[in-house]
């Protein structure tokens, strides 16, 4: 079981994931043990999961944020959970993960859950906005670091760039982090993009909505090969979520340097 998920913990101090039960509903119960996380690690929170439905039944967590700040995660149960049985697992975010955002303390942790039936993996029940507790609760408030150029800040949006990366799909994908400050949930897109001088009208932005108040790491992919970046012009639109006609802001063009990233 792959998934999304993250937990508590500093990066040069430890803190601790309360013990509390995090969902209970529709026969199903999971609870969360107490648990302190060093900083020099991936987080890992444990679960146990008590499943008194008729279904063999499995977990997925969706849409993790730590400090609002959007992560992937991977998840791991080392049995999916019989009928009238309990098991036990364990959720892992990589402390590369939220270097990304410069997360030192994880105070606020915020997840979906989706239990799926064993063999036909239809939906059993789905929950948006678990929250998890931690001892930090309250007492810290996120600033995103780890890095980068801040290329745009104003009408609640924050733009940041974070360098390039080699994906095996996508192939070299600049990473982008938009902080959305606004009231409302937004979309983004770029525009203008040039690479290496020249119009490049096959790039895109893997961006499926920013909830007001969170934050993500963005990345652009290009279809089709693309031999290597040594610089990258680009402008973003920025809008409502699901109305591309609202728009928020438009930003000017941004020349990007590279030092001769390439594929090799």
């Amino acid at each position: 079981f792959f998934t999304m998920f993250a937990t508590v913990t500093v990066w040069a101090e430890k803190s601790t994931v309360l013990e509390q039960v995090i969902y209970d509903e529709n026969n199903i119960k999971v609870s969360v043990s107490e648990a302190s996380l060093d900083a020099e690690q991936n987080i890992v929170i444990p679960l146990h999961i008590e499943n008194n439905t008729d279904e063999k039944m499995g977990l997925i967590a969706e849409n993790c944020y730590i400090n609002g700040c959007k992560v992937e995660a991977n998840s791991l149960f080392f049995d999916k959970a019989e009928p009238g049985g309990e098991t036990d697992g364990l959720l892992v975010v990589s402390k590369q993960e939220c270097d990304g955002y410069g997360i030192d303390r994880v105070a606020d942790v915020e997840c979906g859950l989706r239990f799926y039936e064993d063999k036909t993996y239809d939906d059993i029940a789905v929950v948006d906005n678990i929250s998890i507790k931690t001892d930090i609760r309250g007492s810290y408030e996120q600033e995103i670091g780890g890095g980068g150029i801040v290329l745009y800040d104003d009408k609640g949006v924050k733009i940041i760039e974070k360098g390039i990366v080699k994906n095996s799909v996508m192939g070299l994908t600049p990473r982008f982090c938009v902080v959305n400050d606004t009231e409302q949930d937004i979309d983004v897109r770029c525009r203008n993009v040039k690479v290496n001088g020249k119009e490049c009208k096959t790039a895109n932005i893997s961006c499926e909505g920013i909830p007001a108040g969170k934050s993500e790491i963005v990345k652009m992919y290009f279809l089709g090969k693309n031999a290597g970046i040594n610089e990258l012009s680009v402008s973003f639109r920025v809008f409502q979520k699901d109305n591309d006609s609202k728009v928020i802001c438009k930003t000017d063009d941004f020349v990007i340097g590279y030092g001769g990233a390439d594929k090799k």
